[in-house]
């Protein structure tokens, strides 16, 4: 059963870092199928739309950073993947929640980077057995996003 604990080990820090760079390595994997198959030359709108609101506002940086992982893990690891786990195992429901936070950010030209990020994100969910680890790793990888394109 996955936990919501907040306390953090020397092997769920091991799982944050390997995440975080994981989750990076399948955005450039992602962006690369999007850019060859999509033909694609711009970014994607959903990054260009929070970068704009996050350099008016600094509640979008907290929206951001903060609130959207937050909500982001728990409907697409902590309750989707619950409930997926149920019916499929565990490679089925990593797909299926991926393709749902693929689906979920309405940027089709960008669905495959944002696919190889959730099953990075569902995966290290169901490794580590704890909603924090997928959350820090969201919210780091949204952050330093966010940092190089306001930088």
């Amino acid at each position: 059963e996955p936990r919501l604990s907040i306390k953090l080990s020397k092997a769920t820090w091991g799982w944050i870092l390997a995440g975080i760079v994981f989750v990076f390595l399948a955005q450039m994997v992602g962006s690369f199928l999007d850019k060859s198959l999509f033909q694609l030359s711009t970014q994607s709108e959903n990054t260009s739309s929070t970068v704009a609101a996050a350099v008016i506002s600094p509640i979008a940086i907290v929206s951001i950073v903060i609130l959207a992982p937050l909500v982001e893990e728990l409907v697409f690891r902590y309750a989707t993947m619950n409930i997926l786990m149920k019916k499929f195992k565990e490679t089925g429901s990593i797909v299926i929640s991926a393709l749902f936070f693929a689906i979920m950010h309405f940027d089709f030209p960008f669905i495959f980077g944002y696919f190889c990020i959730g099953v990075v994100l569902a995966f290290v969910y169901k490794r580590s057995n704890q909603l924090l680890v997928s959350y820090i790793v969201h919210a780091a990888m949204n952050f330093i996003v966010l940092m190089l394109q306001i930088i």
